[in-house]
Order: structure tokens, then sequence, then C-alpha cells
């Protein structure tokens, strides 16, 4: 099973696309801090929708 090593929030425009905003804080290793960045953003930013996506670290074993 794949642990979360971190989490990246993800920006989409009214269209769905995937974008990047500049000055933004994307990356967070704690889901507790990057949820709350999220919703701060939400509040800055009514014209985009954002998501909290948990980065894994896959092991395969052999």
């Amino acid at each position: 099973m794949a642990r979360v090593n971190s989490y990246e929030i993800v920006t989409y425009d009214s269209d769905g696309a995937i974008i990047p905003l500049d000055g933004l804080r994307i990356s967070f290793r704690n889901n507790d801090f990057g949820w709350c960045f999220m919703k701060e953003y939400k509040s800055l930013y009514p014209f985009y929708d954002f998501g909290l996506v948990s980065i894994g670290n896959a092991q395969v074993n052999l």
C-alpha cells in the first residue's frame, strides 16, 4: 500500500482545465495545512476551483 508523503493544491479554471496560479503555496506535508490554505484560496479567488491531492510514495515488492 502506498503511503502519503505530501499534498498538493490543484487549481481549475471555469472550463475545468488545470492551471497554475503564480505566487500560491501549493505543496504541503500535512493534510490540515493544505486544507486550510485551500479554503483561504477559495475565498480569495472565487472564480477558480481548488482540489487537494495526496501524493504517495508507491513501493513495489518483487
